[in-house]
């Protein structure tokens, strides 16, 4: 008999649900009810105890016991599951990875009201045995070997850039006082060889920089008796530290996306203008490109309803899902609106890249810009061109909410035919 664990991990403790099939003869939400207090394990994340649940040194112990042939989890904070999948690893069980909208859905199509841990746990041992959901092929994949490094650089390099901004807008606001002439100056610019910025640098004492020895010279503060705090050097100090950290981890990055593992796909993504950070984005969400196909083909979902005869490119959809730029009808009534679905942090990426490298006109003519063109004039309906996206984007620029939200619609389109167009490309890659 196959026995599987629904796993659900937190901060400080995981719940797991033993199931061995699918509840017959009743609700879920009934037979979790009658089954939850002999079905159930709490395990704590440390090695201490508290009332009767396991710690952390007894897990692999408790698997052992419990003997799973698999267990499921959602992807939580990527080293919380990563140690329990290590350790499933290690005693030969499967593992099974579902998105955390899929356990939404899950939930609520099971009977659940409420979210907790406990039912989260259940839900994800019954999704193993649900016939609809794995019809449905939507279990995810576990990055290895390469990417999942290339996905370690990047969480990296992300998680080093939004602890540098906050020590950098605290930064800020001591120099209002203490060396004012400098406390907006950019942190981007002037780097040493080293890879932090020099007037940081120079704060944090690790740089000799005669222009901030002049700039400090000449500022008020000198003027008024006032002195640059230690805990203000600290701060530069760590400020310079993590960005010296970060050059490696892109260099790091770098030497990664040149595994010959990827080739084909760095061949096209240099071809649409992606730099490093851009690259790593994409892939770590599409690769490897064949899971969005069917026998090395796109899946076309050909069906017919009250509105006729429709036909839907599944791997596409798939596709765009994963880099954010899924597309989501939502009705009311007389109302629908579309809305975009999937990986929110590809989205933000996708879209910090649109605004910066695309829709300003500096950027003139590319291959890309050429291709979206071609692609939107050849409509039976024409779509947008690039340039006609640009002029709203810049129109919409500093201007009121409802103005703006048109200007932010401009780069979403953009997205939206980016994604599209890669997909092609990609696909010819595997075709080819």
């Amino acid at each position: 008999m196959t026995k599987v664990l629904g796993i659900d991990i937190g901060a400080k403790f995981v719940v797991a649900f033993s199931l061995s099939e699918l509840p017959v003869g009743m609700s879920y939400p009934d037979f979790y009810k009658r089954n939850a207090k002999f079905s159930i394990s709490k395990i704590r994340m440390d090695n201490s105890k508290e009332g009767s649940s396991v710690n952390l040194r007894d897990a692999i112990e408790l698997l052992t016991q419990l003997k799973p042939s698999a267990i499921v989890m959602e992807p939580t904070g990527v080293w919380y599951s990563r140690l329990w999948a290590r350790m499933a690893e290690h005693l030969g069980i499967e593992v099974k990875w579902i998105g955390h909208g899929d356990l939404a859905h899950n939930r609520g199509a099971y009977g659940f009201k409420d979210k907790d841990d406990r039912t989260d746990a259940f839900c994800l041992a019954v999704s193993y045995f649900d016939p609809i959901f794995n019809a449905r092929d939507s279990w995810l994949f576990w990055r290895t070997g390469v990417i999942s490094q290339v996905n370690d650089r990047l969480l990296e390099i992300k998680s080093l850039e939004a602890t540098t901004k906050i020590l950098t807008q605290q930064l800020r606001q001591r120099l209002k006082y203490e060396f004012p002439e400098v406390a907006d100056r950019s942190i981007t610019n002037a780097r040493t060889n080293d890879g932090f910025t020099a007037w940081i640098g120079w704060l944090a004492g690790i740089h000799s920089y005669k222009r901030i020895l002049n700039d400090r010279a000449k500022s008020i503060a000198t003027e008024l008796g006032i002195d640059i705090t230690q805990y203000t050097r600290d701060h530069a100090a760590a400020i310079a530290g993590n960005e010296i950290r970060e050059v490696r981890l892109k260099a790091d990055l770098v030497d990664l996306l040149l595994d010959p593992e990827f080739d084909r796909y760095r061949e096209t993504l240099e071809l649409f203008g992606f730099g490093s950070i851009m690259q790593a984005t994409i892939l770590t969400n599409i690769y490897p490109f064949e899971k969005f196909l069917h026998s090395g083909q796109p899946h076309i979902d050909r069906y017919e309803d009250d509105r006729g005869k429709h036909k839907k490119n599944m791997s596409l959809s798939g596709f765009q899902i994963s880099l954010g730029m899924g597309k989501r009808l939502i009705e009311s009534g007389s109302s629908s609106t579309m809305v975009y679905s999937g990986s929110s942090f590809a989205r933000k990426m996708l879209y910090s890249w649109i605004v910066t490298n695309v829709l300003p006109e500096k950027m003139g003519e590319s291959w890309l810009v050429s291709e979206i063109d071609a692609r939107a004039l050849s409509n039976p309906k024409p779509a947008l061109t690039v340039a006609q996206l640009r002029s709203r984007w810049k129109e919409t620029k500093g201007t009121n909410k409802d103005r703006h939200m048109a200007g932010v619609r401009s780069a979403m389109t953009l997205g939206y035919r980016v994604t599209r167009l890669l997909y092609d490309e990609l696909l010819k890659k595997v075709s080819s």
